[in-house]
């Protein structure tokens, strides 16, 4: 018993120490407390931008956090240029900078050279710009056009062959367009010059020598407005440059004067509707024989050669065959129409009465140019004839066979058709029959006179 109460005892005094101890520990100990640290303050730069003469920035800067992206950007004045930056190599206009220190910019600028371009041209053409002053680097587009009647024919200043040259301003440059006459009749200024139109527009324009008579040049031109109106040439597409069919040059001067056209027609001369490699033009050298004796004829060839442009046109399609006796006949008796309306001479009697007998005997020669007639009086003769034979076979009226000569067989051309064959469709009757009647008449020019007082408004007043 005594044991156990010992060991009971001893337990009991172990557990309050150690319950004194573990007491005692506790209440010793601190609480510990958590203590916020402050946060690091932040980087800060300075960036400084600035602009030389000559342009501008977009920022001049400003403080800013480190790791910063700041773009700047750099733009030229009027008539300068950027060149870079001071404290960056790059030479972009645009810079992007990442702040990791002070930094400092500077943008460079600098004034664009100003070049002169001076564009010139020969006689013969037109260039699209005579230049000007050009900032250096500047590429500038010339293009020379020539004028009708020459050719382009290169650059002075500079070896291209092409008709436009474009050009880098880097220094002042000079350059002429050159020109090459070709066509003097096409390159002739129409801008100067007297003309008139028809009513089917086409032009006839006047080149007409100051040495004839001033009461001459006045009564060319009253007869060439009559014949404008009342017989109007007819304009065709044309396809080369003055070949006569929408417009005509009419050369005139006297037979005692140098033609003072020699540089546009050569040595051309007479009357004629004439034509070269350079187009078709009239010719009126006036005899000065006609000025000294007053003869009509220095006005009445104004009609014949105005008549030969009507019938070179009068067709939509190709010219008729140019029989000599309906070509050089229709016009030299129109000559004696006009001279009777309007002179009261009766050019018929007094100019072509000539007619021989190779116009009833052999009307074939007059089919073309090579026999030799005064004045045209064979042709003239078969062609009145021609007018006969159209009353008599096939019943019109002088004025209605008048019509079918003078109107109706030049617009009646076509391609492909033979002399023979249109003859027939025009007039009624073959050629061959109407040389065979031919042999019928006397050659005698008072034995196919028109009769009565015909107007040329009659014959032409369908046109």
């Amino acid at each position: 018993m005594k044991y156990s109460f010992s060991f009971l005892s001893i337990c009991i005094l172990s557990f309050i120490i150690v319950f004194s101890c573990s007491t005692e520990e506790e209440e010793s100990v601190a609480p510990v407390v958590q203590t916020p640290q402050p946060e690091p303050e932040p980087v800060e730069y300075t960036l400084t931008v600035s602009a030389a003469e000559g342009g501008t920035v977009s920022t001049e800067g400003g403080t800013y956090d480190e790791g910063t992206e700041v773009t700047i950007t750099a733009t030229p004045s009027e008539g300068y240029r950027f060149t870079g930056w001071e404290g960056n190599t790059s030479t972009e206009e645009s810079l992007t900078i990442t702040l990791n220190s002070n930094q400092t910019y500077q943008a460079l600028f600098e004034l664009i050279p100003i070049y002169t371009l001076t564009i010139t041209t020969g006689e013969g053409g037109t260039v699209s710009t005579e230049g000007g002053e050009y900032e250096e680097g500047t590429e500038v587009e010339v293009t020379a056009t020539p004028n009708e009647g020459y050719r382009f024919d290169g650059w002075e200043g500079n070896d291209s062959t092409n008709e436009s040259l474009t050009i880098t301003l880097n220094s002042n440059q000079t350059y002429q367009a050159l020109f090459q006459l070709t066509n003097p009749l096409a390159a002739l200024d129409v801008s100067a010059l007297e003309y008139i139109e028809s009513s089917e527009d086409f032009k006839f324009y006047y080149n007409i020598s100051n040495n004839l008579p001033a009461a001459w040049i006045e009564e060319f031109k009253s007869i060439m407005n009559y014949l404008n109106n009342i017989i109007p040439v007819k304009s065709r597409v044309s396809s080369t440059p003055r070949d006569g069919k929408s417009e005509m040059h009419i050369f005139s001067w006297t037979s005692i004067e140098e033609s003072p056209f020699k540089e546009t027609i050569g040595d051309a001369s007479g009357a004629c509707i004439c034509g070269n490699q350079y187009g078709r033009y009239m010719l009126l050298e006036i005899n000065n024989n006609e000025f000294i004796y007053n003869h009509n004829h220095r006005f009445l060839v104004i009609v014949h050669e105005y008549f030969h442009a009507f019938q070179l046109n009068a067709s939509e399609n190709e010219t008729p065959t140019k029989l000599k006796f309906l070509m050089e006949g229709a016009a030299a008796t129109l000559e004696s129409f006009y001279s009777k309306q309007y002179f009261n001479e009766n050019y018929f009697i007094s100019a072509q009465s000539n007619v021989t007998n190779n116009a009833v005997n052999s009307p074939q020669l007059f089919e073309e140019r090579g026999v030799t007639e005064f004045n045209y009086a064979d042709s003239v003769f078969i062609f009145l004839s021609l007018v006969k034979e159209l009353q008599i076979k096939n019943g019109l009226t002088q004025i209605e066979a008048l019509k079918k000569v003078y109107v109706e067989w030049w617009q009646s051309g076509r391609e492909g058709v033979n002399k023979e064959i249109l003859f027939e469709e025009v007039f009624g009757f073959s050629l061959e029959g109407f040389y065979e009647s031919l042999k019928s008449y006397s050659p005698d020019i008072e034995t196919v006179l028109p009769s009565g007082n015909i107007t040329m408004e009659e014959i032409f007043e369908d046109l």
